[in-house]
């Protein structure tokens, strides 16, 4: 079972118009609150730097799942959509 809450940091780099940037990218999710019901966190989220193989470029996602499945589908999702920005580069 998925955590109620999880918080992920990362740092991207990449030269834009001849300067390099830096930006830290952090997201936080919590479970769904209802009085006397426990809830999975059903979110899931991708920050691949460097997306298909461009050195400018990031991949960034928020999945929200739902129903009894959801946090399943969210992590599945997560995880193609990672192996698919990692795997097919452009250069």
């Amino acid at each position: 079972m998925q955590s109620s809450s999880w918080c992920t940091t990362t740092t991207a780099s990449a030269v834009f118009r001849g300067q390099e940037v830096t930006a830290d990218i952090a997201y936080v999710s919590e479970a769904g609150r209802e009085p006397g019901i426990s809830k999975v966190n059903q979110q899931a989220a991708i920050c691949r730097t460097h997306a298909l193989g461009l050195p400018q470029s990031a991949c960034v996602g928020v999945l929200d799942g739902h129903g009894p499945q959801g946090h399943l589908v969210g992590a599945v999702a997560t995880l193609s959509l990672d192996a698919l920005a990692h795997s097919h580069p452009l250069t």
